[in-house]
């Protein structure tokens, strides 16, 4: 069946003619080369570094402190200097007396 809408009177090519700084693979094509930079060592041996010359383990003095702390214990009391609060003491100020609540 026909399309129900009218047919566009425009051409279907394009008025404007291809601007001229862009062709049709300007940009398809990369612009890398996919060859490497360096080429692949031949060879699979390890180079032959020379052994270090410092000695494995370092050779320090022991100290001449002790291993321990040799201060004293301190000096302080088991039981604080302050009295322990009673419980039973009532406080010094009264109860509040609240109005009481209009009905």
């Amino acid at each position: 069946s026909a399309p129900a809408y009218p047919k566009s009177a425009s051409p279907v090519e394009s008025a404007y003619p291809k601007p001229s700084y862009q062709t049709e693979d300007s940009y398809s094509k990369p612009i890398y080369t996919t060859e490497k930079a360096y080429p692949k060592p031949t060879t699979t041996e390890k180079p032959a570094y020379p052994k270090p010359a410092y000695p494995a383990e370092p050779a320090y003095p022991k100290p001449s402190y002790p291993a321990e702390p040799t201060y004293p214990n301190p000096a302080y009391p088991a039981e604080p200097a302050y009295p322990k609060p009673t419980t039973t003491e009532k406080p010094a100020y009264s109860k509040p007396v609240y109005p009481a609540e209009p009905a």
